[in-house]
């Protein structure tokens, strides 16, 4: 069974995509479509989270499977999932999205029509995160899918004894126990799908884990890729699949120990799970945790370290690695990890615990309690069973500041004062406090609009499966986003940071410093895109003064910014009971954000992207690596609990050897010392990317980090090619 991986790799590799789904075995997705469409609509009056429940058990009854006979984990079912590059939304989200918009717009049509017109902006887009989600894999795997239909029965029936059972929890428990049913039935249509195949063995586990917890570790893995398939089926993404270390090494060490199987074995069945995970192509990647439990010596870094090799072999970059280090972490692991980013298996991001267990302390989360944070999505934290997931709820796009202090508030494209107006400031410091104003009105607005958005959290999206997992929520009989957790806190990014910094810097020197223009000259300027003051804007871009070089001046004024955000969003209470953190990376918005922000005065054109995450612009890294660190020494990262990634990139000649591993661990404890939050890059050349620009098929297997995940970079957008290789040359090359 585990004998074949790489024979099988090209096939399992895109099993999704060239599905061959068997048409007796279920439903055409059209039909079900139409099917689940109608049974929304006949019912209406009856409680939402029981009809979506009841939808969601129907398309496990009706999809059709396709049984994967090159693979120990052939299950497989059609949901509608469309794969182009990544996969993109199946039946139930489309259906579940549209109740979600709808519920929204009828409820609080004023405050969804404040939000979509914020997001012309290009400020913000104020949302409830309702799609980042990740199950408490813990029961999952130690008492089984029997264990989550059990506890759940125990619950009710605890409350049905005592007299205590409202009418809110009933449809809870009802929708719970609907939804678990589905899981059921899943699995015995993979174990009787699996026996006509004649995977005999396949067939007995699926039949047996809807009757027992999972007894051994490839039958741990079966059960978390069903719960994870029927997890990603509904309307939330599962953006985690665990501190898997703490999850798999018991198993792991039964196993070896047992003599069922051997570590070369269980490799081989680490490599058919990968490619699994793989071939579906869920958007930004799926992410999985190590490092919640170091010791050099322990199973968990024996199996970690067969995982990592397997990973790396595979040379793929789904699902991505979170990794949390701590002073106990192995030497081994972390070299281990530092090896696959410079062979280019760079799917990889590292956490500091002290920083994370700090940046909690400033919530009022002690670390006995934080110390189980589980890193999940592209980079942000959660406490399973504690807080709820609302971990992107909002990006603020603090370049906008820059341009409305620099306009009295008129957006250069829109050509509206969406937050005001504001007096031409006299001096540099009136024009930094006008900065500020706008910041605040900004964060004002952003936990405004999100709070009024909140209590309609169970009504847009109940969460049944999900919410079975986590203990609080069955003990209370409340959804997981029906405040079933102890805190309803929610996160919002800030963003453009680079870009935000040298436009402060440029409008000191070149207005209020040197005096080349006035305010009023640099407002036209910028509305007019740069043209006819090409010469200015070439100055002020080759202007050494640049975030992320380890300048004084820019290194102190982004201190200055974040901590000014930290206070105007960190610990401020949400509509339900918890409080809002704040984090520093911005996915693909800086593209997204820029095409609605007008020109810069860091010489930046209108539409163009923003800097990415906290990294400099693209093309202003002057003094590489150490400027780099240097500028992130400076800023104090405990104030971001949501996550704040330091891109990294460095030439393959200067890692070289034992010498470059060395070098490269130095490089992330430094930055851990320096209370760095996480970090994650790249190792590679200009001259690589360009050869691979110009004849993909030679590199079909170089991937690079980009954001919060990585990509092959032969499937890369050119546009977004040509961002990368601005940065790698430093801006010679697009």
């Amino acid at each position: 069974m585990f004998d074949r991986l790489f024979e099988d790799k090209a096939i399992n590799r895109h099993e999704y995509i060239n599905a061959k789904w068997d048409e007796n075995s279920g439903k055409s997705p059209d039909v079900m479509m139409a099917e689940m469409r109608k049974h929304f609509e006949d019912n209406v009056s009856r409680p939402y989270p029981v009809v979506f429940a009841e939808v969601f058990r129907y398309l496990f009854e009706n999809g059709m499977l396709d049984i994967n006979t090159r693979s120990p984990f052939p299950d497989k079912i059609c949901n509608g999932v469309v794969i182009d590059k990544v996969a993109h939304a199946g039946i139930l989200e489309k259906l579940s999205t549209e109740h979600y918009r709808a519920v929204l717009d009828k409820r609080i049509p004023g405050v969804r029509r404040m939000r979509e017109l914020c997001a012309l902006t290009g400020m913000g887009i104020p949302d409830l995160d309702v799609w980042h989600a990740v199950f408490d894999w813990r029961p999952v795997v130690e008492t089984g899918f029997v264990g989550l239909v059990s506890r759940l029965e125990d619950a009710k029936a605890a409350k049905e004894a005592s007299g205590e059972l409202t009418d809110r929890q009933r449809v809870f428990y009802q929708s719970a126990e609907i939804a678990l049913d589905a899981v059921r039935i899943y699995l015995n249509r993979l174990s009787s799908a699996c026996r006509e195949k004649g995977m005999d063995e396949q067939a007995d586990i699926y039949a047996a884990l809807t009757e027992r917890r999972p007894e051994t570790l490839y039958e741990v893995l079966c059960l978390q890729h069903v719960m994870l398939t029927a997890g990603e089926v509904a309307r939330e993404r599962i953006r985690s699949l665990g501190s898997v270390d703490q999850l798999w090494a018991p198993f792991y060490e039964a196993d070896i120990s047992s003599g069922r199987m051997s570590r070369e074995e269980i490799k081989t069945m680490f490599g058919y799970f990968l490619l699994k995970i793989a071939a579906e192509e869920r958007y930004a990647d799926q992410p999985l945790c190590i490092g919640t439990d170091w010791s050099e010596d322990s199973v968990n870094c024996r199996m970690i370290l067969d995982f990592l090799d397997i990973y790396q072999q595979l040379k793929i970059h789904n699902p991505k690695l979170h990794v949390r280090c701590s002073k106990n972490m192995p030497e081994v692991i972390l070299r281990k990890l530092m090896e696959m980013t410079r062979a280019g298996a760079s799917s990889i991001i590292l956490y500091n615990d002290e920083v994370v267990f700090e940046a909690y302390e400033k919530i009022g989360i002690g670390r006995e309690v934080s110390k189980n944070y589980l890193p999940i999505g592209c980079n942000e934290t959660f406490i399973p069973n504690v807080e709820e997931m609302h971990i992107c709820s909002s990006w603020i796009n603090m370049e906008k500041a820059v341009e409305y202090a620099v306009t009295g508030g008129e957006d250069l494209l829109l050509k509206i004062y969406f937050f005001g107006r504001s007096e031409e400031p006299k001096t540099w410091e009136e024009f930094l406090e006008t900065f500020y104003d706008y910041l605040r009105k900004f964060a004002e607005f952003t936990i405004d609009n999100i709070n009024k958005q909140a209590p309609y959290s169970y009504e847009t999206n109940p969460a049944p499966l999900l919410s079975t997992t986590f203990s609080s929520c069955v003990e209370r009989g409340r959804d997981v986003f029906d405040c079933g957790l102890p805190l309803a806190n929610e996160s919002v990014k800030i963003m453009a940071l680079g870009t935000t910094v040298d436009s402060l810097l440029a409008v000191k020197k070149f207005v209020y410093e040197q005096k080349r223009v006035t305010l009023a000259e640099l407002h036209t300027i910028l509305k007019n895109n740069w043209r006819g003051a090409e010469l200015l804007r070439a100055e002020i871009k080759s202007d050494k003064i640049k975030w992320g070089n380890g300048e004084p001046e820019a290194d102190n004024l982004a201190a200055e910014i974040y901590a000014f955000m930290a206070k105007q969003i960190v610990g401020k209470p949400t509509a339900n009971g918890g409080v809002y953190r704040m984090g520093g990376d911005s996915v693909n918005f800086a593209e997204r954000y820029g095409r609605n922000t007008g020109a810069s005065p860091d010489g930046r054109g209108a539409r163009a992207p923003l800097s990415k995450n906290i990294r400099p612009v693209n093309g202003c890294e002057h003094r590489g690596l150490s400027g780099l660190l240097a500028s992130f020494a400076a800023i104090d990262f405990t104030d971001a609990a949501d996550g704040a990634p330091c891109d990294f990139m460095m030439h393959p000649t200067a890692v070289e050897g034992e010498a470059g591993l060395d070098f490269m661990c130095s490089v992330i404890k430094i930055f851990f010392e320096n209370k760095g939050f996480c970090i994650q890059g790249n190792v590679i050349d200009i001259e690589t990317l360009l050869d691979a620009k110009q004849n993909p098929q030679n590199y079909p297997d170089l991937q690079v980090r980009v954001c919060g995940w990585n990509e092959y970079f032969v499937n890369m957008h050119p546009a977004v090619q040509s961002d990368f290789l601005k940065r790698a040359s430093g801006g010679k090359y697009e």
